[in-house]
């Protein structure tokens, strides 16, 4: 921990176990719903925490892929952006819900993994999930980790290794109908949108920055400024989120460091973390070179990807017996009690959760931790209205 930040502590609490499954999926995206729906078809119990209100939080949040051309034949693909129609966010967020549901998998919107639960053998059990109505406790054997900077398996203790490179980090933000270019590098996309019977050109917008503070606020700052920058009256729609590629990765059972991306011979151990096999990485963060993460991510590829990713770990959690008498605690316990109490703020935290979804009627009782204070105000504003 940051010996420079200060603490509020969190005090002992009570929280319902919504779910107990063998598969918890963190992250909404194209490559962790294909292993979700691939896992399920294989007979494991599943969840999908989407971060966002929606399903297809790469394509959709960013726009990167939706207007552009590619190859494919995987029924999935043809679902999701079909010839014969106009290609909306839309049709690909119903697609990719209605696999989970004609699947039997549970889903949650707008949640987010705040806390990765650990049994009496230092194994993944469970998360807890943040969202609108407090904390809740979801209970599995495995977890694939499909948001962008890899977040859960960092809470999970999985150290990321900086892929270090001599070029400033490349941001692209996606707008429909912009007719100027302030940065002098923007792409038209080959497919046009249609609003209200208009047809407009994509706009693919490419800043490059020296960024080296990956925190939440040094993200939200650079998009700012890149919003501003392109913003013109004649904008009809743009993405939700940038698109970039994170400069670190996990160390996996094994790297994938052809000079050539070849999706067919990419091993699934590339993005199965070497510390906790327990840990899959889906997405920008695997273990693979930085330059070929770009065709990862193309849909077609992630399709096929999250397939394998899905029947691995179906089989592995076959193996994994749960027990019912495993003490779950967060690991983060271990760097609590060592930390230095000084930086401790006076105040602690009470979280009082209804349990929106309860199907399993038990409480998971969590010791006590600790949350970083990131400001300090004499008014706090809580909504945008």
């Amino acid at each position: 921990m940051d010996s420079n930040v200060k603490y509020c502590e969190l005090t002992k609490r009570d929280l319902p176990v919504i779910q107990d499954v063998d598969i918890i999926v963190a992250g909404a995206t194209l490559g962790s719903i294909s292993a979700a729906v691939k896992a399920a078809k294989m007979g494991a119990k599943v969840f999908v925490i989407g971060y966002m209100p929606y399903m297809g939080e790469d394509i959709c949040g960013t726009y990167k892929y939706m207007f552009e051309e590619f190859s494919g034949t995987h029924p999935m693909l043809k679902k999701l952006f079909p010839v014969d129609k106009q290609r909306t966010p839309f049709n690909v967020k119903k697609v990719l819900e209605d696999e989970l549901i004609d699947n039997d998998i549970d889903l949650l919107y707008s949640s987010y993994v705040t806390d990765v639960l650990f049994d009496d053998q230092e194994e993944p059990a469970g998360v807890v999930i943040t969202n609108r109505s407090g904390q809740q406790v979801i209970r599995g054997k495995l977890i694939i980790d499909a948001t962008q900077g890899a977040y859960a398996a960092k809470l999970a203790g999985v150290e990321l290794k900086e892929e270090k490179s001599e070029k400033n980090q490349t941001f692209q933000m996606i707008t429909v109908g912009n007719t100027t270019d302030s940065t002098g590098d923007k792409r038209l996309l080959p497919i046009k949108v249609k609003h209200e019977d208009n047809e407009y050109f994509a706009n693919e917008y490419t800043f490059r920055y020296d960024f080296e503070d990956w925190t939440h606020a040094s993200i939200c700052d650079v998009e700012q400024k890149i919003r501003g920058e392109i913003w013109d009256p004649d904008q009809v729609d743009s993405a939700d989120n940038l698109f970039t590629i994170p400069p670190f990765k996990i160390e996996g059972l094994k790297s994938y460091n052809d000079e050539l991306f070849n999706i067919d011979k990419l091993p699934t151990e590339a993005f199965i973390s070497k510390t906790n096999n327990r840990i899959y990485v889906i997405g920008a963060c695997a273990d693979i070179r930085r330059e070929h993460v770009e065709d990862l991510l193309n849909p077609a590829h992630l399709i096929t990807l999250g397939e394998k990713i899905g029947e691995v770990a179906s089989e592995i959690v076959k193996s994994i017996n749960k027990s019912s008498t495993a003490v779950i605690k967060e690991k983060n316990q271990i760097n609590n009690q060592s930390r230095d109490q000084s930086h401790n703020v006076s105040g602690a935290v009470k979280i009082s959760t209804t349990p929106m979804r309860e199907t399993t009627n038990k409480n998971l009782t969590l010791a006590g931790s600790s949350i970083p204070v990131i400001g300090e105000y004499e008014v706090v504003v809580v909504g945008g209205g």
